[in-house]
């Protein structure tokens, strides 16, 4: 209970702090005068974070047809791995990674597997919180607890060793 409410707490502050920023202190990576942030900055500390909701088990991309008949491919988890992947990598342990929750169930993999498939995904990229959405009760609670016992991404160990 403590560590939900420290979760809101925690993004609660950062969304206020996000609406004390002026237009000038936010960067257009659009503009391309201004370089994207680095960790290398000397004169800023950049906090990346990557925050994800309602993957609903979706693990394979998904193919998109426009219009025109031009087509591409969106989403997955491997695009959404390798992408954090890479941020942990240049960022380390400033780089956070937060899903909101509807992680497991909706798509037919998510569904086969059970939810098993993202709580693998979870555990392999070591997400530093999740919160549970409305479709992690779909089966029922003692299956829901069942799904929570197989989380192993709590990274208060990783980041403070000395706690």
């Amino acid at each position: 209970m403590k560590s939900e409410l420290f979760i809101y707490i925690f993004l609660f502050l950062i969304i206020s702090t996000f609406c004390l920023l002026t237009e000038e202190d936010i960067i257009d990576l659009k503009d391309e005068a201004k370089a994207p942030p680095s960790p290398d900055d000397k004169d800023i500390y950049y906090i990346p974070i990557l925050h994800t909701n309602d993957i609903h088990g979706s693990f394979y991309p998904k193919k998109v047809l426009l219009p025109n008949n031009e087509s591409y491919t969106i989403g997955g988890l491997e695009y959404l791995g390798k992408y954090a992947s890479i941020m942990k990598e240049e960022w380390g342990n400033r780089f956070l990674y937060f899903d909101a929750g509807d992680q497991f169930q909706g798509g037919i993999e998510g569904y086969i597997s059970e939810g098993k498939i993202m709580m693998d995904f979870y555990n392999e990229l070591k997400v530093e919180k999740s919160v549970l959405g409305n479709h992690e009760f779909d089966y029922g609670i003692p299956y829901l607890k069942k799904y929570m016992e197989q989380k192993k991404f709590d990274n208060r160990s990783r980041r403070n060793p000395g706690r």
